[in-house]
C-alpha cells in the first residue's frame, strides 16, 4: 500500500460515502447501500461502524463478501480444514500471509484499534446486513463469526455460502452457478 496505512483507507470510503449521500449526489432509484469485498468488506464495515458513531446517514445495507473482519482469523472446522490441504498454497492463506496482510495495513498486529479489524468493535446499531461466504477460503470463520456477531448485536443479518468457491469468487464470472447465486443473493437485499 506504498506506506499508506489504517485509518486512511477507512477515512476514504467515508469521505466518498458523504460525498455520495451528500447535495451533489445523482439521483437514485432507492437508498444506496455500502459494501465491499475482502479487506474492502472489512473497509465497509468500518465506514459504517464510523458514520453511526458520527451519528451520519447511514446506508440502506451493508453487502460484505468474504470479509476479513478478525485477526487472528478464527481455525476452520475440521471438515473444511481437510479439504483446504488439498488446495495449492498459492490459493490459501496461510498465518505468515494474513500476518503480513495485517502488518502492511496496520503497520503492526499487535494493539489492533477496533476500527482497523471491525470484528472488535461494537457492531449494535448497524444496518441490514448480507454476507456471502466462499465455502473453500481460509478467512471463511471471519465471515461465519462476523454473521454471530451482527446476530447478536441485533443486527438482522443474512449469509449465502458459496459451495465450492474459493476467496474472491466474485471475480469470475457470473456464468458460474455460485458466482451467479451469490450476486443474486446480494441485489435481493438491495431490492427487498
Amino acid at each position: 500500500m506504498d506506506g499508506v496505512r489504517h485509518p486512511v483507507p477507512v477515512d476514504d470510503v467515508r469521505a466518498a460515502w458523504r460525498w455520495l449521500t451528500g447535495p451533489e449526489a445523482p439521483t437514485y432509484t432507492g437508498p444506496p447501500a455500502l459494501g465491499g469485498a475482502s479487506a474492502g468488506a472489512a473497509l465497509a464495515l468500518s465506514a459504517a461502524i464510523g458514520l453511526r458513531d458520527a451519528g451520519s446517514a447511514p446506508p440502506a445495507a451493508l453487502l460484505l463478501a468474504y470479509p476479513f473482519a478478525h485477526f487472528p482469523v478464527p481455525v476452520l472446522d475440521d471438515d473444511t480444514a481437510a479439504l483446504m490441504r488439498e488446495l495449492p498454497p498459492i490459493l490459501r492463506f496461510g498465518t505468515e500471509s494474513i500476518e503480513d496482510m495485517v502488518r502492511n495495513y496496520v503497520g503492526r498486529i499487535t494493539e489492533l484499534p477496533p476500527a482497523a479489524m471491525p470484528g472488535a468493535a461494537r457492531l449494535t446499531g448497524l444496518p441490514p446486513t448480507g454476507i456471502v461466504l466462499s465455502e473453500l477460503d481460509d478467512l471463511r470463520p471471519s465471515g461465519e463469526l462476523l454473521a454471530r456477531q451482527l446476530t447478536e448485536s441485533g443486527v438482522p443479518t443474512r449469509t449465502c455460502l458459496a459451495a465450492g468457491m474459493l476467496h474472491g469468487h466474485l471475480n469470475r464470472t457470473p456464468s458460474l452457478a455460485e458466482v451467479d447465486r451469490s450476486l443474486t443473493f446480494f441485489a435481493t437485499l438491495l431490492t427487498g
